[in-house]
């Protein structure tokens, strides 16, 4: 259950509101739930939280190529 983190991942845990752990999902949170927790192309292109940004570009991985232990490709 990892994502890439574009912010050297000073925003933990990604996907949940105000970044508290046990706070309410926030809408990447609650797409990644769906996606069975998993990141893929599918959640990686999405803009879960409409800002015109896909996931992928707001979590440094634009080309949807991360793998889990790998540093994201870009910075957000």
């Amino acid at each position: 259950m990892s994502v890439p983190s574009a912010d050297g991942g000073s925003c933990q845990p990604v996907g949940h509101e105000g970044c508290v752990p046990g706070a309410a999902r926030n809408p990447f949170g609650l797409a990644f739930a769906a996606n069975n927790y998993a990141w893929d192309s599918t959640l990686c292109l999405e803009d879960s939280d409409g800002d015109n940004l896909t996931n992928g570009e707001e979590l440094g991985d634009p080309c949807c190529q991360w793998v889990p232990g790998a540093a994201p490709l870009s910075s957000a």
